[in-house]
């Protein structure tokens, strides 16, 4: 699938429930761009009225970087549940609440997604290069632990890494128009700095506008990675001796109908009867 396949697949079902979509996706702004800055407004105004009492910036200081670790963690627990509400919603069920589905007995799927943090976190500090490349080989867990929050976290990171063996460029390619987005949106800040009410308000309206497209198109991506992921999953329980799996419908229909990967030398094409085999 092309990338111009995928964003129209993106608009044809964003336009099926878009009031929906910019209600969660304005909801999910607020509660983590929000945070961040409210965050830094809290930290200039009280740093400012700390004035040149070091110990108290120190303090200052290092509770600003617990609640930076804080906004960051709750803000890949919130993305997916906004993931979660376009993965439902592109097979029929429009739901908002969807965005706290963390709520609901998913400590195990909170614990993974603030997992994957820490290993992009723990990359970035090695290098800039390293930690983009670990956030790439990791951008299907929010989505795959939306399907199996029970998925252990060493599955759900081997699974991901092996399916974006090779996609990991045309990804980020794809998603090149929303990072112009936020240079953009940083040209704004830095223009408008001086009143910075004014730069929130602008800069929420922009992300709110375009979060439901960038969600729209990582959905339909997510739709076209899975015969890649289940193939993954299937290669992982071959290494580990085990012969039976697990899989919803979606999946099998997605896999067995034989998709070649155009972007790699392994082709994803097996027969109904083959993957039944497989599966049996």
């Amino acid at each position: 699938m092309s990338y111009s396949e995928i964003y129209k697949n993106a608009f044809a079902e964003l336009k099926k429930y878009y009031p929906a979509a910019f209600f969660t996706c304005a909801v999910g702004v607020l509660l983590t761009s929000g945070l961040h800055q409210l965050k830094e407004f809290i930290y200039r105004a009280v740093t400012a009225a700390a004035g040149h009492n070091i110990g108290l910036l120190l303090m200052i200081l290092l509770v600003y970087l617990a609640a930076s670790i804080g906004v960051y963690f709750w803000s890949d627990v919130i993305f997916a549940g906004e993931a979660k509400f376009f993965m439902q919603a592109k097979s029929g069920e429009i739901n908002t609440r969807n965005l706290f589905w963390f709520l609901n007995g998913r400590e195990n799927a909170v614990k993974v997604l603030w997992r994957k943090y820490i290993h992009i976190f723990l990359a970035t500090l090695m290098l800039v290069i390293p930690g983009v490349i670990a956030e790439y080989d990791l951008i299907l867990v929010p989505y795959m632990m939306c399907e199996d929050p029970d998925m252990p976290k060493d599955r759900a990171f081997e699974i991901s890494e092996n399916a974006m063996e090779g996609y990991k460029w045309k990804c980020f390619v794809m998603l090149l128009q929303f990072y112009a987005i936020t240079v953009l949106e940083l040209i704004i800040a830095f223009l408008l700095r001086e009143n910075m009410i004014v730069v929130y308000v602008v800069l929420y309206i922009i992300s709110t506008i375009a979060q439901p497209i960038q969600l729209a198109v990582m959905q339909e991506f997510y739709e076209f990675m899975k015969g890649r992921i289940f193939a993954a999953a299937i290669d992982i329980n071959e290494e580990e001796g085990k012969t039976e799996y697990t899989v919803t419908e979606e999946v099998i229909e997605v896999y067995s109908s034989g998709n070649d990967d155009e972007h790699n030398d392994r082709i994803l094409s097996v027969t109904s009867d083959d993957l039944t085999e497989k599966i049996m």
